[in-house]
């Protein structure tokens, strides 16, 4: 009896230590899968970060090249506009050219129709100050809104005025283009810089450029 329980005593310690060894490699092969988890977990987080600051990176760079494009083509925008502004004033100043020379070369009344007709074309009408206000903006963007917001008390005719000594217009240029006399431009200017508190200040050359 003493031989069997020491026989069965031995077989279970052999099997005691056989589930231990089952065991520890078990625990072994957990901590070998969880290693290796952390570390598939930390590649791909890597990856993951990775591709987020490309992706971040890319988004960027397309933003730059799509404000680039934007700026590009505001500035062609701007440049076409300013030609196209130019080509309006010089169209201007060479109709009340031409009407200045058929004036002094031909003899004609003052009631005659075809001269007064050819005024009406040559000065700055409505429809052709809409024209040139979109145009003008175009080039100096904001101005009539900054101008209103300094001079409140301005009217159209005065506005339009500002305008044409903005893009350097001679008195005698804007004396045509408004279908008026030169002495008239000269008083124009002497009410306006009254009007707006300016005399003995500044010239309205340099008020115009100020806005």
């Amino acid at each position: 009896q003493k031989d069997q329980n020491a026989l069965i005593r031995h077989e279970m310690d052999f099997e005691i230590k056989a589930y231990k060894e089952r065991e520890e490699e078990l625990a072994r092969n957990i901590n070998r899968q969880l290693f290796i988890r952390s570390v598939l977990w930390k590649i791909l987080g890597f990856f993951v970060l990775i591709a987020t600051f490309i992706f971040y990176y890319k988004q960027k760079q397309i933003k730059q090249q799509k404000r680039e494009s934007q700026k590009s083509l505001e500035e062609a925008a701007r440049e076409l506009a300013h030609e196209q502004l130019n080509d309006f004033k010089n169209s201007l100043i060479e109709k009340s050219k031409r009407l200045e020379i058929l004036e002094s070369e031909v003899e004609l009344t003052a009631n005659d129709q075809d001269l007064e007709n050819l005024r009406v074309k040559t000065i700055l009408t409505e429809g052709e100050w809409v024209k040139f206000k979109e145009l003008f903006e175009r080039v100096h963007t904001g101005y009539f809104t900054r101008l209103k917001s300094r001079f409140p008390g301005l009217t159209q005719g005065e506005i339009r005025f500002f305008a044409l000594i903005k893009l350097s217009f001679t008195n005698k240029d804007m004396a045509a283009t408004l279908g008026v006399g030169p002495g008239a431009i000269r008083t124009m200017k002497s009410r306006l810089l009254k009007k707006l508190d300016l005399d003995g200040k500044l010239s309205l050359e340099e008020v115009v450029e100020e806005i």
